[in-house]
């Protein structure tokens, strides 16, 4: 979350579009000075929802690596990500 915050314009960090919302940036300041988990859910939780109601991006997927899965394989389970646990997986 730390992209949206106003002190993160390029070139130093990663909010190319500059987007500027003073109330998200105080969120996400507050999330990252505090150690309690819930706290820092909560301020995380209202620092996204002024991030995507804001159409600040465009949220997509376009996974375009190949894949294949033979009936043989077990323990095979997409996930909701780029990152793939093989770990699991063996061949019958």
């Amino acid at each position: 979350m730390g992209y949206y915050a106003t002190d993160s314009y390029s070139p130093v960090n990663y909010n190319w579009g500059h987007w500027d919302n003073p109330a998200a940036t105080d969120l996400l300041r507050r999330a990252q000075a505090t150690f309690d988990k819930t706290e820092q859910t909560q301020l995380l939780a209202q620092a996204h929802a002024m991030v995507v109601d804001g159409a600040r991006w465009l949220f997509i997927v376009h996974d375009l690596n190949p894949q294949a899965i033979s009936k043989k394989m077990i323990g095979f389970k997409p996930t909701q990500s780029w990152y793939r646990d093989f770990t699991q997986i063996s061949m019958a």
